[in-house]
């Protein structure tokens, strides 16, 4: 067994799910971030809008996909998140797929 001091930052977030003894600060992350446009003047994704993702070419889709990404590390590299939390948006199927394939 690892010694709770010497463990990785996600070593350490699994623990804490397991709800293991950690000393320091207790690894976290945000279920929703809504201050993103407050925070770094970018509309949060689960505040837009995808009704025309079928009609963008994959170019477009991959630009929309990258700019969320950056939106969720920005976010969890500014409050110290332990973890990300990902809600499918734009919620297709082939995205919500894409995605757990992707981070797999």
């Amino acid at each position: 067994m690892k010694i709770l001091d010497k463990m990785t930052p996600r070593e350490r977030f699994i623990a804490a799910l397991e709800r293991k003894f950690l000393k320091g600060r207790v690894p976290h992350f945000e279920l929703v971030f809504f201050l993103t446009m407050e925070a770094f003047g970018k509309v949060h994704p689960s505040h837009r809008s995808y009704h025309q993702w079928g009609q963008m070419s994959e170019k477009e889709r991959n630009l929309h996909r990258n700019e969320i990404a950056d939106i969720y590390i920005v976010t969890a590299e500014r409050f110290e998140h332990s973890a990300i939390f990902l809600h499918p948006n734009p919620n297709t199927e082939e995205e919500t797929l894409w995605k757990h394939y992707a981070y797999s």
